[in-house]
């Protein structure tokens, strides 16, 4: 059964009220993120000993058991 045209654009139109939304809200935060590294209220950070920690705790924790 063929959906109405009427009834596809309507869902076309809700997903791109929620996706611009999204896209809106993150936006927003990396904004501020970087405002905020700008002026100083919080310092750099080292991604690398984050990532690799997080990836670790995979390979300790998701190892198939005999």
């Amino acid at each position: 059964m063929a959906m109405a045209l009427d009834a596809a654009l309507w869902i076309v139109k809700m997903t791109w009220i929620a996706l611009s939304g999204w896209i809106s809200s993150c936006l927003t935060v990396a904004d501020e993120f970087a405002s905020s590294l700008r002026s100083g209220d919080i310092g750099p950070f080292h991604m690398g000993t984050l990532l690799t920690g997080y990836a670790a705790s995979f390979v300790i924790f998701d190892r198939p058991s005999k």
